[in-house]
């Protein structure tokens, strides 16, 4: 016989790794506090959720994809435009850790890999650290400009307008 209860369970990770590797997990789906989903146990399923900090969700459903599990971001993408949308509208871009559009651009590109949104916002905060740091060069602030577009370059290695800067920036430095 099985132990099911009806109205599913609370696992912890481990219990959920081995269900992963015991091949009983159907389903997932990315909630509030952590991951829920579907575990199969015998001919019934029973639902189940595992309590995650915020800032593991990303890793674990990465790790979920990986071992073969279909999870849904749909809730947790719905939530972080939310968030997106909020810190827009108070200009702020990056240098705010956790409440920027960077932290949750990072965080809508984990929980959804192939997000053209994820690489849109990152596009974008691209362009504002050029914008800065074509002011800082002006302003005779080349520490401040470099440490900007290194930043840029690494959300967006191509970015043509931190490239363009950053060889303006070192030929500068190679002049002087």
């Amino acid at each position: 016989a099985y132990y099911l209860q009806p109205w599913g369970r609370t696992i912890d990770l481990p219990a959920l790794r081995a269900a992963v590797g015991a091949g009983t997990v159907e389903r997932t789906w990315i909630d509030d506090g952590g991951i829920g989903g579907y575990l199969q146990l015998g001919p019934l399923v029973s639902p189940f959720f595992v309590s995650v900090p915020e800032s593991d969700v990303p890793e674990l459903a990465s790790e979920l994809r990986e071992a073969g599990v279909f999870v849904d971001a749909t809730w947790e993408v719905q939530r972080i435009r939310g968030l997106v949308a909020q810190a827009q509208a108070r200009a702020q871009y990056y240098g705010i850790a956790g409440g920027d559009v960077l932290t949750y651009a990072r965080r809508l590109a984990a929980v959804e890999p192939e997000s053209g949104e994820a690489r849109s916002l990152l596009l974008k905060i691209g362009e504002r650290m050029a914008w800065d740091a074509e002011a800082a060069l002006g302003g005779g602030a080349d520490g401040e400009a470099s440490e900007l577009l290194s930043g840029c370059l690494d959300l967006v290695t191509d970015h043509p307008r931190c490239l363009a800067l950053q060889a303006e920036l070192d030929g500068d430095s190679q002049g002087a």
